[in-house]
């Protein structure tokens, strides 16, 4: 049966709350310890319950207040239902460490609230702690992760499920929509659209891989190590392999470099490694030639950067200008790569613009223009 509590409490020891109903009518301010289990519920009506310091634990049990439930400071955690609106300045983390917090009316968390979450595993409820908020959701503030397990890729931690049909407002501080949130070596994409269109939503993201381009002059004899940097953005504590293959592009395989292909493993902690490839040198003056090194099939990985381009430059220098209409012709570019035709097309086209002028026959045929 219920009990009334007609007086104005102020707690700094520790109340438990095992069965039944407890009902107060004036205001109740805690900095010690509060416990509600299973079946049991503290009610405050027409009053505050406010938190200065302390922890709050709802270990099953319901939390009613007719007002915002007001948390200053300490820890709220724990899993049951907060019946109520509540704002949090405090530190809120749902679950023992897992399961269920559910917020019957609007969740406020600002500037220096924080929402906690230990993760160890994709669950939620079971994995995770998770709050659910029937009611509006305004965020400011923090928001931390501990990743208690080996997180895949595409792992989706909805932290907040909102249930209903409202946006949330605001964002955890420094982290709007899309940006990164690094927790250890893991990284989450962070997204107040996911789920049903209005859950706070945390995936995780492989580390991204990158190839990095290498010019070197031709060498007359014997071979040259052009050797091709491949970095991850960040360590990872599990093993990341990719797959590697050189392509033509103006350069031939067997004739100006050796072939190369096979797989490259990052060790756990590991963030640069190298891929080897032999360029053969040549007596005679060569024009400048390209050939590139792709990366793909990456596992617990992404490919950021896919290839990395390897400039052999030669020792011939064909003269600018053509000969007879219809021929290819020749500029001077940066680090001499001869014909137009061989530049890379990833290069910003920005860094070659040149006037080319056409002259024909009759003056009136001539052409200037920027390529």
């Amino acid at each position: 049966f219920p009990f009334g509590l007609n007086i104005s409490v102020a707690n700094s020891g520790s109340v438990a709350l095992q069965a039944g109903i407890l009902e107060a009518t004036r205001s109740i301010s805690t900095q010690g310890t509060v416990s509600i289990a299973t079946g049991a519920q503290l009610t405050v009506t027409g009053a505050t319950f406010l938190q200065t310091a302390g922890t709050t634990t709802l270990n099953g049990g319901t939390l009613f207040s007719d007002r915002v439930i007001d948390l200053q400071g300490g820890v709220f955690t724990g899993i049951g239902t907060v019946d109520a609106s509540v704002r949090n300045s405090a530190l809120v983390s749902p679950g023992n460490p897992f399961g269920l917090m559910i917020i019957t009316k609007e969740y406020t968390q600002t500037i220096t609230g924080i929402l906690s979450e230990k993760i160890a595993g994709p669950i939620a409820g079971v994995g995770y702690g998770q709050l659910r908020v029937h009611g509006g959701i305004t965020l400011a503030g923090s928001i931390l992760l501990e990743a208690l397990y080996q997180v895949q890729p595409t792992d989706r931690i909805t932290v907040i499920d909102h249930l209903n049909s409202q946006q949330v407002a605001g964002h955890f501080s420094g982290y709007p929509a899309g940006t990164t949130l690094m927790s250890g070596d893991y990284a989450y994409k962070v997204d107040y659209q996911g789920g049903t269109g209005n859950d706070v939503v945390l995936t995780a993201t492989a580390p991204g891989l990158s190839i990095y381009d290498v010019v070197r002059p031709q060498v007359a004899s014997g071979t040259t190590v052009y050797e091709f940097t491949v970095t991850l953005d960040r360590a990872t504590d599990q093993p990341v392999t990719v797959d590697y293959q050189t392509q033509d592009i103006t350069a031939t395989a067997g004739v100006d470099y050796f072939e190369s292909y096979g797989t490259l493993t990052f060790e756990p902690g590991s963030t640069s490694k190298t891929i080897a490839v032999h360029v053969l040198g040549n007596a005679n003056p060569q024009p400048s030639k390209q050939f590139r090194v792709v990366v793909l099939k990456p596992r617990n990985g992404t490919v950021a950067q896919t290839a990395g381009f390897g400039m052999i430059v030669g020792a011939l220098q064909p003269s600018a200008g053509f000969t007879d209409a219809g021929k290819d012709f020749w500029f001077t570019m940066p680090f001499s790569w001869g014909n137009v035709g061989e530049i890379d097309s990833t290069v910003d086209p920005e860094d070659f613009k040149f006037t080319l002028f056409i002259t024909a026959a009759s003056p009136s045929l001539g052409a200037q223009g920027t390529v």
